[in-house]
């Protein structure tokens, strides 16, 4: 076969057979362990059998994070399950190391093997809202021990207003009255960010990303938190502001979200009390997760798709995030 043109890659999907092949034999794993493919969004994700444990191996992309983010998210993790917060755990490899960098077409990706974690996904309901913002508090408390480490992310003025607007500038190039809507009102939400203290525990290491996914219920009382790689430090109502995001943009504005949303303030603040400064800043917060969020998609571009992105961003957020500012609901 004749081969035309060389073209370079954005995205390669490794094989779970080699994987298993070549990787899996690094871990103290029962010979004949095996690995399936079994999630692709910014990460690939596959299942790890070894007998009768379970395993997720996460194999990140390219250019995405350096070694040392990765490094500070797992130390991050094995701090919480020191500290009684159940999170995955990182496997070691046989040489003592957490993270194996792979050669891929795209460039050199780093793969983490982490334990499992059982239990029943997050469902739409006022209690397991509770249940979230009951873990989000809980968290946030714990990690007020971590000692602060540089290479986390930020969710300050220039990580989620400058970057992202400069980034949606030639998204919105077609669109100059949306995105001067964006631009004004982000100009009034940096007040929001100068009214709150950088103190904990109004400030400190956040999740960064509180969706449906990334909490586990298990019986009555425990629960797991997972996916800690947006982990990093700004006001904690970024974390509540998030769960308020997500619901919207999966559900809409409705009366049902708005018991979600209820449920998770009241649940949080069962633990830990928010102060005047911060219930009032709430609002503010959940449009400039959206603003962050956008940002970040738009990195992702390569990995998520274009078509794909544009019907999230103007189809689904756009309208809900106008609706918000207008007339956000109040905390």
């Amino acid at each position: 076969m004749t081969i035309d043109l060389a073209i370079s890659v954005q995205r390669s999907l490794l094989s779970a057979d080699a994987l298993a092949e070549r990787l899996l034999p690094e871990y103290d794993l029962p010979a004949g362990a095996t690995c399936h493919f079994w999630h692709q969004s910014i990460n690939d994700t596959y299942l790890v059998r070894a007998d009768a444990t379970r395993l997720m191996l996460r194999v990140a992309p390219a250019n995405r994070r350096s070694r040392e983010q990765l490094l500070a998210e797992l130390d991050l993790l094995r701090y919480l399950s020191e500290h009684g917060i159940l999170t995955p755990q990182p496997v070691a490899l046989r040489d003592g190391a957490y993270v194996r960098t792979l050669a891929a077409p795209e460039g050199p990706r780093h793969a983490v093997l982490f334990t499992f974690m059982s239990g029943a996904p997050f469902s739409a309901t006022t209690a397991d809202s509770y249940r979230y913002g009951q873990a989000a508090a809980r968290f946030h408390a714990v990690a007020d021990g971590y000692s602060p480490d540089e290479t986390f992310w930020r969710f300050e003025a220039a990580e989620m207003i400058d970057r992202p607007l400069e980034l949606l500038r030639s998204w919105f190039a077609d669109r100059p009255d949306d995105y001067a809507f964006l631009a004004g009102t982000a100009a009034r939400l940096r007040q929001a960010i100068d009214s709150l203290r950088r103190t904990a525990p109004c400030y400190g290491i956040c999740h960064g990303d509180l969706n449906d996914n990334n909490i586990h219920l298990i019986d009555d009382d425990a629960w797991a938190l997972l996916d800690f790689e947006y982990a990093g430090y700004g006001w904690r109502v970024f974390d509540i502001a998030t769960f308020f995001n997500n619901q919207l943009t999966q559900r809409g504005r409705t009366e049902h979200t708005r018991g979600l949303l209820d449920a998770f303030l009241d649940g949080y603040q069962s633990e830990r009390p928010l102060s005047a400064a911060e219930l009032a800043a709430l609002p503010a917060f959940v449009t400039l997760r959206q603003l962050w969020n956008w940002g970040v998609a738009v990195t992702n571009q390569a990995i998520v798709g274009r078509g794909l992105l544009k019907h999230w961003m103007f189809e689904i957020c756009l309208p809900i995030f106008k609706a918000w500012v207008r007339e956000p609901w109040s905390a």
